[in-house]
């Protein structure tokens, strides 16, 4: 006794048309999931082709000014003993995190344009000879362009009190004693 359950059924004139549906099919999906994602990677990496990263200015400098007594460094909030100053930089791109001194939090931005380093260092309430020297000060700005070729690598450039325009300004230089990354 043999039920129509179990028995094989004879191959349809449709079958070959499923399979070449079914094959169509996975050949589209092949081609989108597969080498479309390829093809857009070759892409990508032929116009990272022409990126060139920014030079590295992230490390401890230490830097040597000048500092002349009166009212110029005043209005820079310096005192003699910040002639040798230290500050660190950390990068990430064109975009640095300065932080002047070796402790505290305390950070400013700064951003990196070829070799040209600038930064707005915000000065705490001014107190002293800076308050009575320039009240109106609201930083200070530094200025400086980074030199790679020489052993150790060297920042030059000017110190200033923003918002001032009696202060000085001051140049100074800078050399990267440990770098970072």
């Amino acid at each position: 006794m043999t039920t129509d359950r179990h028995r094989i059924q004879p191959a349809t004139p449709e079958a070959p048309e499923l399979a070449h549906r079914s094959l169509k099919r996975m050949l589209v999906l092949y081609v989108v999931l597969v080498i479309g994602p390829f093809i857009a990677l070759l892409g990508i990496l032929r116009i990272g082709r022409g990126i060139t990263p920014p030079i590295s200015v992230g490390g401890r400098w230490v830097l040597t000014a000048a500092l002349p007594a009166g009212q110029g460094t005043a209005c820079l909030g310096l005192e003699p003993s910040d002639a040798r100053l230290a500050f660190s930089i950390s990068q990430s791109g064109r975009q640095l995190a300065i932080k002047l001194g070796d402790s505290g939090p305390s950070s400013t931005r700064g951003e990196l344009d070829g070799t040209r380093v600038r930064a707005l260092v915000p000065q705490e309430e001014a107190t002293g000879g800076a308050a009575d020297a320039c009240p109106g000060a609201r930083g200070l700005r530094i200025e400086s362009w980074v030199d790679r070729s020489t052993d150790p690598v060297r920042m030059t450039g000017e110190l200033r009190a923003a918002g001032c325009s009696s202060c000085a300004t001051l140049p100074f230089s800078a050399e990267l004693t440990s770098s970072k990354g």
